[in-house]
């Protein structure tokens, strides 16, 4: 194990290696891991405007912005366009991003019941991961098997 100390909200190798040998066992049949590439976050970020773009591909941290917010993780299950096979659907994260109100987080998605926080350009809901066994790191020490 190294040395260094851990960042705020961050566990040992020791731990995820536990966590995700757990998860794995009593799932066997389920998604293990979901890659999300950052430009997706960027996005999402955008979305939430907690970055606001400077040019063609520049960003600022909106450090005007006075909502707490945080992105919220939906497990799902939806067609992929990647299976050739007609029907077969796999494993997804829905992705939105969510605001701190009154000590609770709200979606900021279309046809909510509260009033939005944020102005969506879209729907608010994003799905952009790529599923795990498909998309592993067969060498991860958190994949197992």
């Amino acid at each position: 194990m190294s040395e260094h100390s851990l960042p705020e909200n961050g566990i040992t190798i020791k731990q995820a290696k536990d966590w995700t040998k757990a998860w794995q066992t009593k799932n066997p049949e389920i998604s293990k891991a979901f890659l999300i590439p950052i430009t997706d976050i960027v996005t999402l970020f955008k979305e939430l405007k907690v970055l606001i773009p400077q040019g063609d591909k520049d960003f600022i941290l909106n450090e005007k912005n006075d909502l707490e917010v945080a992105i919220r993780a939906y497990l799902a299950i939806g067609p992929s366009e990647e299976i050739a096979e007609a029907g077969k659907d796999e494993d997804k994260l829905v992705l939105v991003g969510a605001v701190k109100v009154e000590g609770d987080y709200q979606d900021q998605v279309e046809d909510s019941q509260h009033n939005l926080k944020v102005q969506l350009s879209g729907s608010g809901a994003f799905d952009f991961t790529l599923p795990c066994p498909r998309h592993c790191d067969k060498e991860s020490p958190l994949n197992h098997g």
